[in-house]
């Protein structure tokens, strides 16, 4: 029974090809959830160490900026993963050519 199971499994057709609207909704709201959470997770982070050692606001303020920093690093790192993919998909490539090397 399991083996008819599995050679359905193998001839289900292919899904279309996904709305390219809902990939770049799931990757700008993923980089924008990312960038959000960073930031707060920096601060709460920051409190927290704030209330243990007594240093308000210095570490809450550290831990922003540095969440903001992590957060805006993350941001332009998946887009630029983003741009390339969509270059490699439209052929454009890298733009340098090998005769300038």
């Amino acid at each position: 029974m399991t083996l008819c199971y599995q050679r359905a499994a193998l001839k289900k057709p292919r899904p279309k090809q996904s709305d390219p609207f809902i990939i770049a909704f799931g990757i700008y709201g993923g980089v924008g959830f990312q960038l959000a959470g960073s930031v707060v997770g920096g601060l709460l982070l920051g409190a927290y160490a704030d209330k243990h050692w007594g240093t308000a606001p210095w570490l809450a303020m550290t831990g922003l900026i540095l969440g903001s920093v992590g957060g805006f690093y993350n941001l332009i790192k998946i887009l630029n993963w983003n741009q390339s993919r969509r270059d490699r998909r439209s052929g454009k490539g890298s733009g340098r050519s090998k005769s300038h090397e």
